[in-house]
């Protein structure tokens, strides 16, 4: 019998699974692995909503997921306005560790593959020594040519959690292409869980980006490149392109609905001029 999963409300047109805590997330994977299913994984984030609307691929490669998980306060904001419901976050990191964590007690086997050399052999240190039981089988940096010779390596392994360190959305692309090739219970594509789960950034966040749900800011401020300020750029985009009103949303549902019908008002000029 296929596992249920929490019925996916549409933001933007890209399905949430609304989970009510990690708990219920990790019994959810438990179950997949026990009954030999698989499934795959995707952390949705207002970028990835953003990029999705005007690339299709990924919207496709979304779309073929089994699994999307709330991976942003700006989606739960959404998901809020749009709907009327609270649902909650359950981000990628968080729900790696969770899910490393119960693994090291169940003794599920887990192949890490992606980041650089370093990052990932550092991911492999830190994981055994916070879950002393974790059965990591096989890993495997991202810079790599050959699919078919790493997806032996991984179906050799018997993993029974494969964790994509790509970027977005080059891991979605990938798992979604060799979905039906990989022999694999469970596939989440974790981005840059690496750099944030165990503090290896690649520079200081700036002071003040740190609070708490702040995770965006902390992101662009912690990627000083072109194409961190860039994915900054685009989220930017997106928290604008929702028409946000969030002074209306404490006025009970009546504020709810003028926020929401704003909301689509802008949505639906914004789509017509684009189309």
């Amino acid at each position: 019998m296929p596992v249920s999963f929490p019925e996916s409300i549409s933001i933007m047109g890209i399905g949430i699974n609304p989970f009510k805590s990690y708990s219920q997330a990790t019994s959810c994977v438990a179950a997949v692995i026990a009954e030999g299913g698989r499934s795959f994984c995707a952390a949705v984030n207002p970028e990835k909503v953003y990029r999705a609307i005007n690339d299709r691929a990924l919207a496709e490669a979304l779309s073929r997921a089994d699994l999307r998980i709330c991976d942003g306060i700006g989606v739960a904001w959404a998901a809020r306005i749009l709907t009327g419901r609270r649902i909650r976050r359950c981000t990628g990191v968080d729900l790696f560790l969770a899910l490393a964590e119960k693994g090291a007690s169940l003794g599920w086997k887990v192949f890490l593959l992606g980041a650089g050399p370093e990052s990932n052999d550092g991911a492999c240190r830190v994981l055994r020594a916070r879950y002393p039981g974790l059965v990591i089988v096989g890993q495997r940096h991202g810079f790599f040519e050959n699919d078919g010779e790493i997806i032996d390596q991984i179906n050799a392994s018997g993993a029974d959690l494969l964790f994509v360190a790509m970027g977005s959305p080059r891991q979605e692309f990938w798992i979604a292409k060799n979905r039906s090739r990989l022999n694999v219970p469970f596939c989440m594509g974790v981005g840059g869980t690496w750099f944030d789960g165990f503090g290896i950034w690649r520079s200081r966040p700036w002071r003040g980006c740190t609070f708490p749900r702040n995770d965006y800011l902390r992101f662009i401020s912690a990627e000083r490149t072109a194409a961190g300020w860039w994915k900054g750029i685009r989220c930017t985009r997106y928290i604008r392109m929702r028409g946000l009103r969030w002074r209306f949303l404490p006025c009970g549902k009546r504020g709810a609905r003028i926020t929401r019908t704003r909301w689509i008002a802008v949505f639906d000029g914004w789509w017509r001029r684009r189309n």
